[in-house]
């Protein structure tokens, strides 16, 4: 008498001859045969005549140009936005000293306007001290109560 069912035993022999077959098909690892590919190479750019400036390290001649030449293109861009700086600063100070001298000529003249009206109300005071009776602009003709006579 056997334990297990028809069924599980042919399940059991299938799963039997798929194990024999895997294993008897199965190769032992080893090295691969393939060669490396080389990198390819380039056929190197120099020159034969040698002078050493400061694009010498680029061997293409067109690009050591292009090099040179966008240098000099920010040099003087560099160098013309330092000049409208200059010139910037000298055009606000040339403003500030023209400010500066029409200030200093109303000053003057206001000076001068303040002065000449001291000495007038000096002499006004002085004449007034003397007991010089001032009279003037029309005043004698007027009464108390402002009217004329």
């Amino acid at each position: 008498a056997s334990s297990l069912p028809d069924s599980l035993k042919l399940v059991k022999e299938q799963i039997g001859r798929v194990l024999t077959g895997i294993i008897s098909n199965r190769k032992p690892l080893k090295l691969s045969d393939d060669t490396p590919k080389p990198i390819k190479g380039y056929r190197p750019l120099f020159q034969e005549t040698y002078t050493w400036n400061k694009y010498s390290d680029e061997p293409d001649k067109r690009k050591a140009e292009m090099k040179k030449l966008k240098k000099q293109i920010n040099r003087e861009r560099k160098g013309v936005a330092r000049e409208l700086r200059r010139d910037a600063v000298f055009i606000s100070e040339q403003k500030e000293k023209e400010k500066n001298a029409r200030a200093q000529e109303l000053r003057a003249e206001r000076l001068k306007n303040r002065q000449w009206l001291e000495s007038q109300s000096q002499n006004l005071n002085a004449a007034v001290r003397d007991g010089v009776r001032l009279s003037g602009g029309g005043s004698r003709n007027i009464n108390r109560r402002g009217r004329r006579k």
